[in-house]
């Protein structure tokens, strides 16, 4: 377990210091433009391929590549290559393909993503401009996504996980070049974008080169390997991804409602998306291939304590995270996003819709993990099931949310979504037997309470009222923020201690591996 627990923490440090640098990046950004139309347009223009990034880099495909990859491990390096070179010369091709359609139907993408931005000419012709940019990053990042998944795979988790960085790094030199020369910082923006995906791709061929792997792209869909593939990807793409579609049919109904609406709901999952990159997508990126292993070579119990111990820190961190980032929403934007363009009153809007978001943040900790144990044994069909039913319930809360609660209840229906997802999925793995409880379980749940308890009282006694955040200086909230961070953790470590939860307890070796 050692080994894990290293990759884990490699990943969860450079997925840290990727969400730093787009919180620097977004911070920029709402310095130059604020929650304004122009950002909203960009945000639409983004939906695309970002959704394209989540959902290859982090989701479809690398559930579907990494356990068919894994059975290929030890074969002769011809077979393996011609597997890895028909899946990347397929996969290029069809993505190309969406790109150039999408670059030409620019403006229909926009008006089925934000039709409500159709009512608004000039929204929807930048919308549609930078769109036609910022599409081709969605081939850059499917290429990543592939390379990064033979990587992991061969347990190399350094140069995927540095990738975001590189991609953020890019992306503040863009703006922060055309905001101080004058020019637009949306399109500055959308070109950033597409260089730091271009950089980014570039950062995996070195140690590809070094593994001796360099796809070559060939057209071979007699490999049986590639069939496999197709047949998981399909329900893959739903199965894995509910999340970021139920993210685009949100920002479909929020383009009818007040101008920042959109914006406010992209700051507030900017800021929720940070734990799960850290904690869960990290989970995720560390224990499939360890899963598909221990499936492969029918290491039923094995499986089943790694999938316990998955688990097990998602609460472990996934609770106290929520908690915190409810407790502290207004708090978080007042000190990291309210200045230049970025107002009080945009600061509150974004802080309900964060709260909002993260009454599922431990839902989505989990989902990370069972979902890879269900892909791990090449289970696409139920989780496909599950995130249609999921979808469904999400859109019809969006329907029932919206009119009362604005871009609020749009979030409100994606956490209750989240929910759903987490206990039809978690259904399943315990009726399978695929997780059978370890000892310890109840006691483990009633520690993690209490101690969680004590991080509300402390947080909401040093939080303080919000008028005063409001009247500090940068330096003094950012102390501020930082102190009540550091304390609430020590509190909520100190309290497991004496309540008997031991590092070397979560620490142990669920899964067999020495």
């Amino acid at each position: 377990m050692v080994h894990i627990v290293k990759n884990l923490s490699l990943v969860s440090v450079c997925t840290l210091l990727s969400r730093i640098f787009g919180f620097v990046r977004d911070v920029t950004v709402a310095v130059c433009v604020g929650a304004s139309w122009q950002y909203d347009a960009f945000v639409v223009a983004l939906r695309i391929p970002n959704f394209g990034r989540r959902l290859f880099a982090e989701g479809a495909f690398t559930q579907a590549f990494v356990p068919v990859l894994c059975t290929y491990e030890g074969k002769p390096k011809p077979a393996y290559m011609r597997f890895i070179n028909a899946v990347f010369g397929l996969l290029s091709l069809v993505v190309l393909l969406i790109v150039l359609l999408g670059q030409y139907f620019s403006g229909a993408c926009v008006a089925v993503l934000a039709p409500g931005l159709s009512l608004t000419p000039e929204r929807l012709t930048l919308a549609s401009q930078l769109l036609v940019i910022t599409f081709p990053f969605l081939l850059f990042v499917v290429i990543t996504a592939f390379a990064a998944a033979i990587l992991n795979a061969r347990q190399h988790f350094l140069a995927p996980a540095s990738a975001p960085i590189v991609l953020n790094v890019t992306m503040i030199g863009f703006v922060s070049f055309a905001y101080f020369t004058g020019l637009s910082t949306v399109h500055a923006l959308a070109w950033g974008l597409v260089a730091g995906g271009i950089l980014q791709l570039l950062l995996q061929f070195l140690p590809l080169s070094r593994i001796g792997v360099i796809p070559k792209p060939a057209l071979d869909m007699q490999e049986p390997g590639v069939r496999r593939v197709l047949t998981l990807m399909g329900p893959a793409i739903l199965g894995g991804s509910v999340w970021q579609i139920n993210t685009i049919i949100d920002g479909m109904f929020a383009s009818f409602l007040p101008s920042g609406s959109i914006s406010w709901l992209y700051y507030a999952e900017r800021l929720f998306e940070f734990p799960i990159g850290i904690i869960g997508v990290a989970l995720s990126t560390v224990l499939l291939p360890l899963m598909s292993a221990k499936s492969h070579q029918k290491l039923d119990a094995e499986f089943s304590r790694t999938v316990d111990w998955g688990i097990r820190w998602t609460l472990l961190l996934g609770v106290p995270a929520a908690v915190s980032l409810f407790l502290l929403a207004e708090p978080i934007f007042i000190t990291l996003f309210q200045h230049g363009a970025f107002t009080a009153q945009d600061s509150l809007k974004s802080a309900w819709a964060l709260q909002a978001f993260a009454l599922s943040l431990p839902a989505h900790f989990a989902i990370r993990v069972l979902l890879s144990a269900h892909y791990s044994r090449q289970n696409f069909r139920f989780p496909l099931k599950v995130a249609i039913c999921c979808l469904v319930v999400s859109v019809m809360g969006n329907f029932a949310l919206v009119g009362p609660y604005g871009h609020v209840g749009l979030a409100l229906a994606s956490s209750l979504g989240a929910w759903l997802n987490v206990g039809l999925l978690f259904w399943s793995v315990v009726h399978a037997k695929a997780w059978v409880f370890e000892p310890g379980w109840l006691r483990y749940f009633v520690q993690i309470i209490i101690a969680t308890l004590g991080l509300t009282l402390v947080v909401w006694a040093l939080k303080g009222e919000v008028a005063v955040w409001h009247v500090q200086g940068v330096i003094a909230r950012a102390l501020s923020l930082a102190g009540i961070v550091g304390v609430g953790v020590l509190v909520y470590l100190a309290l497991l201690f004496c309540l008997g939860l031991r590092p070397k307890t979560m620490l142990a070796n669920p899964s067999g591996v020495a």
